[in-house]
C-alpha cells in the first residue's frame, strides 16, 4: 500500500514538471484545474500512508474497523483519479496535440522517461508491462532497449518475465529479437 502511495505521488511530480509545464508554456492555465486536484491528492495521498502506518502500528483489536475504513478512503481516491486521468487523456492530449509537434511531444516524454530513477521503472514496468497488448509490450521494450544502458534493458526483462505467460513472453522475445 505505502509503495502503491509514493508511485502515485512520483506520478504527480512527474505529470507537473513535464506535462503541465509543457501545456502552460503553450496553453497558460490550461491545467489549472488538474493541478489544482494534484494538490488534493498529494493531501490524500499523505493522509491514506498515515493510515496505512496507524494500521500497522495499531492495536489488533482495532485492525478491522481501521482496515474497513482504509479499504472505503483508498477505494474513494482511485475512484476519483480515474475521472482525473479521463480530463488528462482527453482535455490535455487534446491542448497537447494541437500546440506540440509529435516530435516535441516524444522529447518531453523522452526527458519525462529519463527523469525516472531505476527503481521506480522498474516498479512501474513490472505493473505496466503485463497489462498491455503485445503490440504495445513490444513496442514500449523496444524504446527501452533503445534508449536504456544495456545491463538496465536485461534487467527490465528479468522484471517482467515472471509476469508474462509463456505465450506473452514468446511474442515479446520474438518481437525483440531474443531468445525465447
Amino acid at each position: 500500500m505505502l509503495q502503491l502511495l509514493d508511485f502515485c505521488g512520483s506520478h504527480l511530480r512527474h505529470e507537473n514538471a513535464f506535462v503541465h509545464k509543457a501545456m502552460e508554456a503553450r496553453a497558460p492555465g490550461a491545467s489549472s484545474q488538474i493541478a489544482h486536484e494534484h494538490a488534493q491528492h498529494e493531501a490524500q495521498i499523505i493522509a491514506l500512508a498515515e493510515q496505512a502506518t496507524a494500521l500497522l502500528d495499531g492495536e489488533p483489536a482495532v485492525r478491522a474497523a481501521g482496515t474497513l475504513a482504509l479499504y472505503r478512503a483508498l477505494s474513494l481516491f482511485i475512484a476519483h483519479n480515474f475521472e482525473h486521468m479521463h480530463v488528462e487523456e482527453t482535455a490535455h492530449n487534446a491542448v497537447l496535440w494541437a500546440r506540440y509537434t509529435d516530435a516535441e511531444l516524444m522529447e518531453i516524454h523522452d526527458a519525462l522517461v529519463a527523469s525516472i530513477p531505476p527503481e521506480e521503472m522498474m516498479f512501474t514496468l513490472r505493473w505496466l508491462v503485463p497489462f498491455m497488448n503485445p503490440a504495445e509490450r513490444a513496442a514500449m521494450m523496444a524504446d527501452m532497449r533503445a534508449h536504456a544502458p544495456v545491463p538496465a534493458f536485461a534487467v527490465a526483462l528479468e522484471v517482467v518475465r515472471p509476469h508474462l505467460s509463456e505465450r506473452e513472453w514468446s511474442k515479446l522475445a520474438a518481437s525483440l529479437g531474443l531468445d525465447a
